[in-house]
């Protein structure tokens, strides 16, 4: 899989940010979670997603299970993360997981659309 520095240097990263933060809102919506926000930068959509997991975890696990689910981020991955870190690192490392995972859906829808 790719790293965020990847996704970064890339050449349309400003459409991959874009259309990213688009479909995590879609994907927040359809897990039953309502959250906007806009970002900027790839730090801004991190941290974005940083406090969203951190409220959830404290006060709606089903609904970060549906989110997670709903991203099709592997119950076997979550759970390693939470093993191999505190709970400030879990909940960090799985924000990244959550922007590597919708940028990669992003990228892949991207180039079904140019095979088209």
């Amino acid at each position: 899989m790719h790293s965020l520095i990847n996704f970064e240097q890339s050449d349309n990263f400003d459409v991959i940010l874009k259309q990213g933060t688009e479909q995590l809102v879609k994907d927040l919506v359809l897990a039953g979670v309502q959250f906007e926000f806009s970002v900027t930068s790839l730090p801004d959509l991190i941290q974005a997603i940083r406090d969203l997991v951190k409220q959830l975890h404290h006060t709606n696990a089903q609904s970060l299970f549906n989110f997670l689910y709903r991203l099709d981020l592997p119950e076997k991955q979550v759970l390693l993360l939470q093993k191999q870190h505190n709970e400030i690192n879990f909940i960090e490392e799985l924000a990244k997981e959550i922007v590597k995972k919708t940028f990669t859906k992003v990228i892949f829808r991207n180039n079904l659309k140019k095979k088209s």
